[in-house]
């Protein structure tokens, strides 16, 4: 079963290896932004979000301009000031194990093998008493889908 699931995986990373080439550079740096949500605009955020997705599912004819689209957009979402704390897991150095790969150029991975795991914390308002504490962790390498994963479903927390 497991291997069954890696051959499929690996069939749809094939099909995707054009699409991966011509909208990777301009959504690498997004990346960032989806993952961590709360630190940026929530409306832009989810514009931003669904134009990854039509990105992703359109045309060959149609992605140039989706594209530039989409990085205009993106250039124009910049950090909230009072942003959420940005919580780094391990100190540089001593993160417990190593990336399996050394080059990202194909942008097979949303994350660069430098990258350095971290949690955005979403706080409760502070007239209101703790009822405890989740920690949400959206799947592994999604970028956007942490979006409608972590974000969203930290939201609906907050409203308990």
């Amino acid at each position: 079963m497991a291997s069954e699931l890696a051959k499929r995986m690996e069939e749809m990373m094939k099909k995707m290896a054009h699409i991966r080439k011509e909208f990777g550079p301009a959504k690498m740096p997004a990346v960032e932004i989806f993952e961590s949500a709360p630190c940026y605009d929530e409306k832009k955020v989810a514009e931003l979000t669904k134009l990854c997705n039509k990105v992703q599912n359109c045309t060959d004819e149609e992605r140039p301009p989706l594209i530039e689209e989409f990085i205009k957009l993106r250039d124009s979402i910049h950090m909230k000031e009072d942003a959420p704390r940005r919580i780094e897991l391990w100190p540089e150095g001593k993160i417990p194990t190593e990336t399996v790969y050394t080059d990202n150029s194909d942008y097979r991975y949303h994350h660069n093998p430098d990258f350095r795991p971290y949690l955005v914390e979403m706080l409760i308002p502070a007239d209101r008493t703790p009822k405890g504490a989740v920690v949400l962790c959206p799947g592994g390498d999604h970028a956007e889908a942490c979006v409608c994963e972590g974000y969203q479903s930290a939201k609906e927390f907050l409203t308990l």
